[in-house]
């Protein structure tokens, strides 16, 4: 190949990427784009704040003893959680990052009721040594009466050896 041709054609291909870059950065959005942007945005944000107190609802529910309250808050949060991410994607940024906090807010939500269940083992754990403990120490009492039960009484006479 010539270096005149080279010359060409990396002219053409230069000037190709100065006008996609150029297309791309100058050219301005049109108003119907942006309005649907900022609604999109609008929705977003709401559904993002709704996740966020439901979420909160759910996690207080968890700290709570009343085990239809965390039911309710648990059923509310994934019923919504379930609704969004069944929402027609639209292929933005936005979505994008909306999928991945619905993912994450069911990651949370796993996360949450496994500590819970571990809470509850250590506590039913701890309860467990509690009363061994308890039971523990009232054998030893009652040894402890024995031996001074055994140390008051005289030795017993020895006993003579049979020839």
């Amino acid at each position: 190949m010539s270096p005149f041709l080279k010359y060409i054609l990396v002219s053409l291909l230069f000037f190709g990427l100065l006008t996609a870059i150029s297309y791309r950065f100058l050219n301005p959005r049109s108003a119907g784009k942006a309005a649907l942007s900022s609604q999109t945005e609008a929705r977003f944000l709401t559904d993002v704040q709704l996740l966020d107190t439901l979420y909160r609802s759910f996690r207080m529910a968890i700290k709570g003893t009343d085990l239809s309250a965390l039911a309710q808050t648990k059923s509310n949060l994934q019923e919504q959680l379930d609704a969004m991410q069944k929402r027609p994607a639209e292929a933005t940024v936005l979505d994008t990052v909306f999928r991945r906090v619905v993912r994450n807010y069911k990651f949370l939500i796993l996360v949450n009721e496994e500590a819970v269940a571990n809470q509850k083992e250590i506590v039913a754990k701890k309860q467990a040594y509690k009363d061994q403990i308890e039971r523990l120490t009232q054998d030893n009492q009652f040894l402890k009466l024995q031996i001074a039960t055994m140390q008051s009484q005289p030795p017993p006479p020895p006993v003579a050896r049979i020839k």
